[in-house]
């Protein structure tokens, strides 16, 4: 029996392949040729069970075959059409067969026809059908297809595409006048759908790449793999003719668009890493409009290209997609400039998509939250779009590369790549107990029959390191992927998560772009494999975003700052509900286009400074609050919102609903923490639950619940901010269910009229708008283009220990300053108590803008919240106790509803019968509370009685209390010897203890 043994080299020699024929020359179909095929199938079945580890694994030419899959089987004549897991196709007709249908398991390669019979458990067997081979040899062949296939080139030498063979010498470039024509089709590969001119500087042709994109035979879309690029070039053979060739030449195909470069010599250059990317740029209108010109420099072609013109000028534009794909071109284009210019700033760049008309014939156009890579843009040929450059701060020779959203800000301010496990390194192979792991997937091995199998169960997911609180409990696994797009996705999963049913947390990896097996025991079993491998690395898990030592976690899992050391991760059983941060455009996109025009607006300015106020709660000792403001349908309180949430994220996904239940809010306060909640529209929450929710969120905890035995659970907790908005204010809210407000709410939520007074709604100063309403829109278009930035940047300022202790006592010394400026003499407590939170968020204010995040002068902040307070004390009705006065208004309202009804008239003293008369007119008293007898100003008194007194007239407040409060305001008769009963002889009843209520309480 003969072994083969594939060497790496194997795939750089010339190969030259045989027609394929009946092993040993016999006739297919005789005895002996099905004896031949069956002897060697026997040996390749000994080779394909031996050690999976080896290099030459047959198991991982598979894979990869699979992975391959819509090229292959176009080289072998296979047409068809793939659709979820499967590919159902028409084989071509072979030695004893016709053409059959097929049907290939696009998990494992497993194959078989409508006929039941050829079929296989691998795509080395089809090719061996096919072809009409030994499985060895089919191995063989297959292998250096897909060498080959890998670098796309020289594709003519393992297959037939149309072009000859024969050996070549030297390229010819620039491309002569009588150069023969191209194919206009090559062979298996069909017609390239996309042909990519190489021009030099003077204009000239030099070679080609070919796209072709992902079509079965017959024009149909196959489904599978993505389009390739293959280069074409002209070479001259030994006899002197020419050829051409799928081969690689850094001298032909070395700058894409030179032509255009030498046309704009003074244009900004962008590096792109491939054609499309650069027809894309120039062509659609981004280049032109931003001044840069977009090269196409390969990856493999970097050291045979002239980069005298690329990194003559002081920077340098590389467009580098996210993912280890993206760093590793990134970091190689950034050392080829640095190598040439050490002194050349090198920036990280990206496309957003900004606009789309919707669908293409290629399907759903993808989102504005979605980057641009060029191999999945097949929309953008028949789509008119609108697009924006991202650029990221410069990277230096030596400096560690940010490979997250290039837009958060400097990368000092927020995690590293090695903290965030995103290292631009691609994860190895590894095996674990009975799994197995590589670029297709997590693979588990079972034994199914006596034979061991390895059984796909999910799309490749590391576990880069093992959580735990700093109580060493709440344990989790820290994995990250992959989606089809190349974007990393990380997740800190608790194993309490996977311990139950599995459809839970799959269902969640699924959603965030991972494929998970639906089988159920698959699924048990990857639940298995991420609580079992042992990555070797531990990490802090943290169960809310907020401050976690000197570091700043966002919702997202993103941050800023520098913990004790210890990578910290945000442990979430669903990850997708941090999405409310996410960030586009720049900090100067936002001051320009948001913020400067909030100046002039006090109820802006105000909302402003209130988003910038929680991530200092923490370090100053302060109270949560909020502010509600209250006003009239369309005259814009959901814009103050609106521009509000753009400090932190995206407008639209991080305003919440007041609709929502108590344990609703709680995790939305919790998911809010150190930052700002903005809740729209109170009258959407019911008037009996509204109170209770104000105290919740202001009190910073949740609800105390038990465990399941019985325990006590630990309640959640929380510090924030919060806005909030309705066409009536709380107090109003409360009192229309029926209830009574109580002060400690009204001074939690402080209440501020949104309109501002000046006739055009929220609005004093409209920048240049015709009204207020084109100015809200104005507001709302530029808060859904540039958001999320300045929150991370003001994280990543307080981050810094030294820094933060400047700023926290400039907050504390420009707050004190605000309340005794602002605060009148002899105020209540809760004035002083409101007067305090208006001087924190000037005190705010004022730091950001010293700092450089707002863009408005010195003093603003602080005027704005002088307006807010003032308004808010002048529609209070003065300093004093807010308590007091809702004891006199619930005083008032009792004898005011009540005063005829249940006093029975007293006669005047001195007129007939004096005090122990009773006015002869009366009718019969129900309910009697007490006496009521004419002053001598004309004006009447009430006796109440003590029992009436604490029952009706105190109803729900404390006896002393109320007697306090009408004693202070002069409404209470008091006894000689101080108490608040007096002796009054009462008709039929004698001498009795009552409470004697002076007229005046109906004039305040």
């Amino acid at each position: 029996m003969s072994e083969i043994n594939f060497s790496d080299d194997d795939m750089n020699e010339p190969v030259e392949f045989e027609p394929a024929a009946s092993p040993s020359g016999l006739r297919p179909g005789s005895v002996e040729y099905e004896q031949a095929i069956k002897q060697s199938d026997l040996e390749y079945e000994r080779w394909f069970t031996r050690d999976e580890a080896r290099r030459n694994d047959p198991k991982k030419l598979n894979h990869r075959a699979v992975a391959e899959a819509r090229w292959v089987l176009l080289w072998l004549g296979v047409s068809g059409s793939g659709a979820g897991g499967y590919f159902e196709g028409i084989l071509p007709p072979t030695a004893g067969f016709g053409r059959m249908a097929m049907l290939l398991e696009l998990l494992d390669g497993g194959w078989e026809t409508n006929q039941g019979n050829p079929r296989g458990r691998h795509m080395i067997s089809l090719v061996a059908h096919v072809r009409q081979l030994p499985l060895l040899e089919a191995a063989r062949q297959l292998k250096k297809f897909l060498a080959a296939l890998d670098v796309g080139e020289d594709l003519e030498r393992v297959s037939d595409i149309g072009l000859d063979d024969a050996a070549v010498e030297s390229v010819v470039y620039p491309l002569p006048a009588d150069a023969p024509p191209i194919p206009a089709v090559f062979g298996w590969l069909g017609a390239p759908s996309t042909i990519y001119e190489y021009r030099n500087g003077g204009g000239q042709l030099t070679g080609y790449v070919l796209r072709f994109e992902d079509f079965s035979l017959g024009g149909g879309r196959s489904g599978l793999g993505r389009p390739r690029l293959i280069p074409l070039t002209l070479w001259t053979k030994a006899d002197g003719s020419w050829a051409w060739r799928t081969r690689f030449s850094p001298e032909a195909l070395g700058l894409y668009g030179a032509d255009i470069l030498a046309m704009n010599s003074e244009a900004r250059i962008l590096i792109v890493p491939d054609e499309r990317s650069a027809d894309l740029l120039n062509f659609g209108g981004l280049a032109n409009r931003s001044g840069f010109v977009a090269v196409g420099v390969r990856q493999a072609a970097s050291e045979g290209i002239d980069w005298q013109r690329l990194s003559a000028q002081q920077t340098a534009d590389v467009l580098a997609p996210l993912g280890t794909d993206g760093d590793a071109y990134f970091e190689q284009m950034a050392a080829c400039l640095w190598a040439r210019n050490p002194a050349i700033q090198v920036f990280r760049s990206n496309v957003k998509i900004l606009s789309t008309p919707g669908k293409t014939s290629y399907g759903s156009v993808p989102s504005g939250e979605r980057w641009l890579f060029s191999d999945y843009a097949n929309w953008s040929s028949e789509a008119r779009y609108e697009i924006e450059l991202m650029l990221s701060p410069p990277v230096t020779p030596g400096r560690p590369i940010e490979i997250r959203c290039p837009d958060y800000g400097p990368p000092t301010e927020h995690f590293t790549a090695e903290e965030l496990g995103l290292g631009s390194q691609k994860p190895n192979d590894f095996a674990h107990d009975d799994f197995f792991v590589n670029s297709q997937g997590v693979f588990v091995r079972r034994n199914i029959k006596g034979e061991l199998i390895e059984v796909w169960i999910s799309s490749r997911i590391d576990v880069i390191a093992l959580a735990r609180s700093a109580e060493s409990e709440e344990w989790g696994s820290l994995i990250r992927f992959q989606d089809r797009d190349g974007v990393w996705h990380q997740w800190c999963i608790p194993w309490n998560l996977l311990g139950g049913d599995p459809s839970g947390f799959c269902k969640t990896l699924m959603g965030m772009g991972a494929i998970v097996s639906a089988q159920k025991r698959d699924r048990d079993d990857l639940a298995r494999y991420l609580m079992s491998v042992e990555p070797g690395s531990r990490c802090l898990a943290v169960s809310k975003p907020g401050w976690h030592d000197n570091r700043f976690v966002l919702p997202d899992g993103t941050g800023a700052g520098v913990g004790n050391g210890e990578t910290i991760a945000l442990q979430m059983s669903d990850p997708l509900l941090g999405g409310f941060v996410k960030a586009r455009g720049t900090l100067a996109d936002w001051q320009r286009e948001v913020a400067a025009k909030c100046r002039g607006n006090s109820r802006l300015q105000i909302a402003m400074s209130v988003a910038f106020t929680g991530p200092v709660l923490h370090w100053l000792g302060e109270e949560s609050g909020g502010f509600h403001f209250r006003g009239n349908s369309s005259i814009g309180k959901t814009t103050i919102l609106l521009v509000a949430s753009s400090v932190w994220g995206r407008p639209t996904k991080f305003i919440r609903p007041w609709r929502a239940t108590a344990n609703g809010l709680e995790a939305v306060a919790v998911q809010h923490h150190d930052m700002l909640l903005v809740l729209d529209e109170m009258s959407q929450i019911s008037p009996h639950e509204v109170g209770q929710a104000v105290y919740m969120l202001s009190n910073s905890q949740g609800k105390s619940r038990a465990t399941q035995t019985g325990a006590a659970r630990a309640a959640s907790d929380w510090r924030l901010m919060f806005l909030s908005s309705g066409e009536i204010g709380l107090r109003a809210h409360i009192e229309s269910g029926g209830e009574r407000p109580m002060a400690g709410q009204e001074t939690r939520v402080v209440d501020i009229e949104a309109d501002a007074g000046g006739g055009h709604g929220i609005y004093e100063a409209l920048h240049g708008a015709s009204n207020g309403a084109e100015f809200s829109l104005m507001l709302k278009d530029a808060a859904e283009r540039f958001h999320g930035i300045a929150g991370r940047t003001w994280a990543g300022v307080l981050a810094d220990p030294d820094r933060r202790a400047r700023i926290l006592d400039s907050i504390k010394a420009h707050t004190d300053e605000f309340v005794r400026n602002n605060t009148p003499h002899g105020a209540d407590g809760q004035v002083q108590r409101v007067a305090r939170r208006f001087g924190l968020i000037a005190a705010v204010g004022e730091v950001c803008q010293q700092v450089g995040i707002l863009p408005w002068d010195e003093g603003e902040a602080t005027r704005a919240a002088r307006i807010g307070f003032t308004d808010w004390l002048n529609r209070r009705g003065g300093s004093g106790s807010l308590e007091s006065d809702q004891i006199l208004e619930q005083v008032r309202r009792f004898f005011e509803l009540h005063g005829e009804a249940r006093f029975t008239p007293m006669g005047h003293p001195g007129i007939g019968g004096g005090e122990e008369c009773v006015d002869d007119n009366h009718r019969m008293t129900l309910q009697r509370a007490g006496f009521r007898q004419m002053n001598d100003d004309g004006q009447t008194d009430y006796y109440v009685l003590p029992e009436a007194f604490k029952r009706d007239v105190c109803s729900g407040r404390e006896l002393r209390q109320v007697i306090t409060a009408l004693r202070n305001a002069g409404h209470l008769v008091i006894a000689n010897d101080g108490k608040a009963q007096v002796a009054k002889r009462l008709p039929g009843m004698g001498v009795c203890k009552v409470y004697h209520i002076r007229s005046t309480i109906f004039g305040g």
